[in-house]
């Protein structure tokens, strides 16, 4: 998959027809490989969504809106990662890029299977090109009722929105960022899931309640950054392991005395995907399996 996404790759190739060729190649392997190995192929796509040509970006796009309708976990799980890369280009210049791109924004966001934040994913959307529909978007988020068990996926939907509304000045935007935060946590079983918030939300607010003079807001945001802190604590006892370190640890419990030799391809590629599940925390025991 390398070969074909690099930078100079078959899918950047000039002639249509062998880029629609090994497009199809890409889908074949989406359709087949491992779900859990998903993520690493991610990484690849990634590359051909950040082109400097356009070309490469629609089949980037194509496998993304292809995942999230046949593969839908892997796309779920790797929101807080694919949001981004399929964001940036709902601002292109290229009608067909901004087009498929709004519409592959709307499938991954539907994968989240959070029917709370199902009403705004159109409105979140939005917000991304229309920096003006962002305090509409807060303020009705903020009047939500959220009854669902939130998980990863729904945070790392509205994690985008929430850091353009800490950035405007409105104390009173701030205080209803932190209301939102505060009332999503309080649904958050597993603090795995919180984890979405803590890199960017949890500085994003702290920074916010030091600008508050507002004695009211400035509890608001007070209340959800000890929720977020509480599980940035829970998760210390979450360490993520880099591929060679599993790979050691594979090796140190497999190879012995009368045992073949493990195939040093095959080893890389499961400790790189045992590395991604650790990474999203991903620990159930039929995806190790």
């Amino acid at each position: 998959m390398n070969s074909i996404c690099s930078e100079d790759g078959y899918i950047s190739n000039k002639n249509r027809n062998v880029r629609e060729f090994y497009f199809d190649i890409m889908i074949d392997i989406l359709d087949h490989i491992n779900s859990n190995a998903i993520t690493l192929i991610l990484q690849d796509i990634y590359k051909i969504l950040n082109h400097r040509r356009w070309e490469p970006q629609y089949y980037g796009l194509k496998c993304i809106l292809h995942l999230s309708t046949n593969r839908v976990n892997s796309i779920t799980r790797n929101l807080q990662e694919v949001i981004p890369h399929v964001s940036d280009l709902m601002v292109s210049s290229k009608q067909d890029i901004s087009e498929l791109s709004k519409e592959t924004m709307y499938a991954i966001c539907k994968t989240s299977g959070n029917k709370d934040i199902e009403p705004f994913i159109e409105q979140i959307i939005k917000s991304v090109i229309l920096p003006e529909e962002v305090s509409n978007c807060v303020h009705a988020l903020a009047s939500t009722v959220f009854v669902q068990k939130v998980e990863a996926p729904a945070l790392a939907i509205v994690e985008p929105l929430l850091m353009r509304g800490l950035k405007e000045n409105k104390i009173a935007m701030k205080r209803k960022v932190a209301s939102i935060v505060a009332n999503m946590l309080v649904l958050v079983d597993n603090p795995c899931d919180g984890a979405t918030f803590i890199d960017r939300v949890l500085p994003g607010l702290d920074k916010a309640k030091d600008m508050i003079t507002d004695f009211e807001a400035k509890g608001v945001v007070e209340k959800a950054l000890i929720d977020l802190n509480n599980i940035s604590n829970q998760l210390l006892e979450y360490k993520s392991l880099t591929p060679e370190l599993v790979l050691k640890i594979i090796q140190k419990e497999c190879c012995f005395e009368n045992v073949i030799d493990l195939d040093s391809k095959m080893m890389d590629y499961i400790s790189t995907m045992c590395s991604h599940l650790i990474s999203q925390r991903l620990f159930d025991k039929n995806a190790w399996e």
